[in-house]
């Protein structure tokens, strides 16, 4: 029998060779791993959605607050009215509450007196040549009322009186203001195509002052 030929691996005639991996091997291993993948995104799906969710209720806990802080500030701010214009004294308080009484009883012609005033003081930094508002609170309501009612007294003066409002609620009240503002402008053109006084165009084919079809 004669020798046996080397197939070039040095193990003289045996022909051992390393097998492909499996592919049906492989497809499952890629199958396992995108599994896991859609796992992995379900859950990611699911704390966002939970965090979402979570904030949205503190967004609504906040707005709630938000709307309880303007009526817990309104309901401070009830007795308060703010001057501007008054001259500002260097005694401060005490002049300008004696300013403000003889302001409302010698222009506003109302019973006034400094026993009506629970606390008077300036808003803001002092500064040379500026005359900061003045925040008064009173002692009741109505005395507060009357001088709303009668701040038109004031117009030949540089000096104004307003209620002392929270931002968020002068902003609303502005934006009412402004929505109103804006429907009367457009009144006087409707009044105008609606005039009873405007002469209506005459219909064609049809007799003016026409008696018994003549």
């Amino acid at each position: 029998m004669g020798p046996k030929l080397d197939n070039g691996n040095g193990n003289g005639g045996s022909s051992s060779s390393l097998s492909d991996p499996d592919p049906n091997s492989k497809l499952d291993w890629i199958i396992a791993k995108l599994s896991k993948l859609d796992t992995l995104e379900e859950k990611l799906d699911k704390v966002s959605n939970d965090l979402r969710g979570d904030v949205n209720k503190i967004e609504t806990k906040l707005d709630q607050q938000g709307a309880r802080l303007v009526r817990l500030e309104r309901q401070v701010r009830k007795r308060n009215i703010i001057w501007m214009g008054v001259q500002e004294q260097k005694d401060g308080g005490t002049d300008d509450k004696a300013c403000i009484v003889a302001l409302v009883r010698n222009e506003m012609k109302l019973e006034f007196s400094e026993s009506d005033i629970e606390e008077i003081y300036r808003i803001g930094i002092r500064a040379d040549g500026k005359n900061r508002p003045i925040c008064m609170e009173l002692k009741s309501l109505a005395i507060k009322k009357a001088i709303i009612a009668a701040k038109g007294s004031l117009a030949p003066l540089t000096i104004m009186v307003k209620e002392d409002i929270p931002p968020e609620e002068r902003e609303r009240r502005k934006q009412r203001w402004e929505e109103r503002q804006k429907q009367l402008s457009m009144e006087p053109k409707k009044r105008l195509l609606s005039s009873p006084g405007m002469k209506q165009p005459e219909k064609k084919g049809t007799p003016v002052n026409s008696k018994n079809g003549q």
